[in-house]
């Protein structure tokens, strides 16, 4: 087993949907990890989130969800 499957095992035994670091974000799943580990000592496990539609981002990964959330609807 490589550490790339281990941390996708804990990560969906935890139920994060991916990684999330400094101004980056991957999700479980055929594109996981594109970096290939390189400066991911900084990634932290981390919780999809879906944009509006026609927006900057189709998705962006947050490491507290509830936070995330309350920010955002309070703009």
């Amino acid at each position: 087993m490589t550490v790339k499957e281990i941390i996708e095992k804990y990560l969906q035994d935890n139920r994060f949907d991916g990684l999330c670091g400094d101004d980056c974000g991957c999700g479980l799943g055929e594109d996981f990890m594109p970096c290939m580990g390189e400066g991911s000592d900084i990634c932290e496990p981390a919780y999809k989130i879906v944009c509006t539609p026609g927006g900057e981002y189709d998705e962006i990964f947050v490491v507290d969800k509830e936070e995330y959330l309350k920010t955002k609807s309070s703009l």
